[in-house]
């Protein structure tokens, strides 16, 4: 099974229950893609959990490239 999360920025300390969420599903093999309207400031990338979802996620805004990755915060 594959699902798709969409919030209007992600990370963030106000969806800390959609990451537990995520990493719920994730641990029962659901493949999960995270999207996300505006990318995450760095102050907002609080832990390494915080850290990886940041990079796996893909934002609208800045614009990211397919098959480029996110400079660490």
């Amino acid at each position: 099974m594959r699902i798709a999360y969409l919030a209007s920025r992600y990370p963030a300390v106000s969806h800390t229950f959609i990451q537990r969420e995520i990493a719920g599903l994730r641990d029962q093999g659901v493949t999960i893609d995270t999207f996300a309207i505006r990318r995450a400031q760095p102050d907002e990338v609080l832990s390494r959990a915080d850290d990886a979802e940041a990079r796996a996620t893909y934002a609208l805004l800045p614009v990211r490239m397919p098959g480029t990755t996110v400079p660490k915060s």
